[in-house]
């Protein structure tokens, strides 16, 4: 089994803490499988986003008919969004090509 990395989130401020993340309800956490964020709001301090998706329905006569469904209502506040927003933003950088692919 490979070993565990070290997990220390980004912490703002002049005082630094370790944090340590408890992987003991891990294999219960969802994960979360969508292809629009549709709605998205704020209220009362918290950033509101409906996740949705779409399913194909098999019809009579070899007809499919395609359903949305919301998959997930995430509700954060707006340190987490900023939070969130950072993480996909690095992961989208890690996605991006190199500049030496895009040339080819």
């Amino acid at each position: 089994m490979a070993d565990k990395p070290d997990i220390t989130p980004p912490v703002s401020g002049s005082h630094e803490k370790t944090v340590v993340l408890s992987d003991s309800a891990s294999a219960q956490a969802p994960f979360l499988y969508f292809e629009d964020a549709t709605a998205f709001g704020h209220y009362q301090g918290m950033i509101r986003i409906t996740l949705e998706s779409c399913r194909l329905i098999a019809k009579e006569g070899n007809q499919v008919s395609l359903e949305r469904v919301i998959v997930a209502n995430l509700r954060m506040t707006i340190a987490s969004a900023q939070q969130l927003r950072i993480a996909i933003d690095k992961a989208l950088l890690l996605a991006a090509p190199l500049q030496s692919e895009a040339k080819n």
